[in-house]
Formats: structure tokens, C-alpha cells, sequence
């Protein structure tokens, strides 16, 4: 969710997650963006925010594109599978908005690598 986009379900009057957010994004990309902020505890955090509607806009894109692969395999009695393609294209994207599959694999990376000093990887904090 991004600052001041409230999502259904979401209690507006419920404490905040954060002590302090910063509007302004410090990083973008074309799914979400990322924002400064700071924990109750006073730790600073990168918080990163999916793009409001990401979801629902790359399925839609996904499904035409499908459609699109298969009309033009009858129309051109083509054999190349482009659907396939998309598929796969589609399913990366998919597992880009899965924050969750991305935590996980940057603990599985931290791990991997304790024993380098100089390299580092961001921590999920699971309650954000």
C-alpha cells in the first residue's frame, strides 16, 4: 500500500506501523516504489510498496496477451507456442510481487553468504 491509500479492510484508526514515513519515494520501479522510514524502535527502514492495482493490471495484461499468442497461432496456422512464452514471462512477474517469495530468498542469499563480511543484504522485518 502506498502512503495515504487505504486498502479494504484496513482500519484507518488503528496504530501506526511505522513512527515516522517519508512521503516522498526514494526509489521507483515500474511495479512499486520505496520509502524511508522509521520503526517505533527507531530503526531506519526501507519500506518497499506495490504499486496500488499492480496485481489485478498484470493479470488482465497476462490474459489478453494469451488470447492474443493463441488468435494469431490459429489465424498464421503458426507452430511456434508464443503463449508459452508469455506464460513465462508472466509467471516471473508474478513472483516479483511476492514480497514474501523476495524476503525468503534474500534470507536464504544472507545465509548462503555469512561467512563474505563485505557483502550484506537487506532484513525483512516480518511485522512490516
Amino acid at each position: 500500500l502506498a502512503p495515504g491509500v487505504l486498502w479494504d479492510g484496513c482500519d484507518p484508526s488503528a496504530p501506526p506501523l511505522l513512527a515516522e514515513l517519508d512521503p516522498r519515494h526514494v526509489a521507483s520501479a515500474s511495479l512499486g516504489q520505496v520509502y524511508r522510514g522509521r520503526t517505533h524502535e527507531g530503526r531506519e527502514v526501507a519500506l518497499k510498496v506495490q504499486r496500488p492495482g499492480v496485481r489485478e493490471v498484470i493479470g488482465v495484461d497476462w490474459a489478453v496477451a494469451v488470447l492474443a499468442c493463441r488468435l494469431y497461432v490459429t489465424v498464421k496456422q503458426g507452430l511456434n507456442d508464443y503463449a508459452l512464452i508469455v506464460d513465462t514471462v508472466a509467471h516471473g512477474i508474478r513472483q516479483e510481487l511476492d514480497y514474501h517469495e523476495e524476503a525468503a530468498n534474500m534470507e536464504e542469499f544472507a545465509g548462503k553468504h555469512a561467512f563474505l563480511p563485505f557483502v550484506t543484504s537487506p532484513a525483512w522485518i516480518p511485522e512490516l
